[in-house]
């Protein structure tokens, strides 16, 4: 069977990973009720594909879900940094992919994009929650060595 060399998610139904988000994000697009985790979806499959974050943006997106699941961080606030942050000189770093990006073993992994189901939006946003859960808890020792 393939799977994906980043996350270790097993192609399903001839799907890629960046397949499944793309379906998952046109879906979160045109449904509010699929686009409800919208700011969960994003920053957990940035967490499970490194190579398209910096090590600084890998360390910042996964404090970013850490608030949203939190309830520490919310859209609006995180709207207003970005925002200023934008307006501001670049300083620190990327969040960009670039030759400091991680790399992480794709095993540590206990839910994948592919564990998630599309069927309806109740459902669908029940399975990003406990996927981006599951990164948090699964990416902490990570996390606790490059901080």
């Amino acid at each position: 069977m393939d799977v994906c060399p980043e996350c270790n998610a097993p192609v399903r139904d001839a799907q890629t990973c960046e397949e499944i988000y793309g379906q998952f994000l046109s879906l979160e697009f045109v449904d509010p009720g699929y686009g409800a985790v919208h700011h969960l979806t994003v920053p957990a499959y940035m967490l499970q594909h490194p190579s398209r974050l910096s090590r600084l943006g890998w360390i910042v997106v996964r404090e970013r879900l850490c608030g949203f699941l939190t309830g520490k961080l919310d859209i609006a606030t995180l709207k207003a940094h970005n925002n200023h942050r934008f307006a501001q000189p670049k300083k620190g770093g990327s969040l960009k992919p670039n030759r400091d990006s991680l790399s992480i073993p794709a095993h540590i992994w206990s839910l994948t994009i592919a564990s998630v189901s599309s069927a309806d939006a109740t459902t669908y946003q029940g399975d990003i929650r406990r996927w981006a859960e599951a990164i948090v808890v699964d990416s902490s020792k990570i996390a606790a060595s490059i901080v």
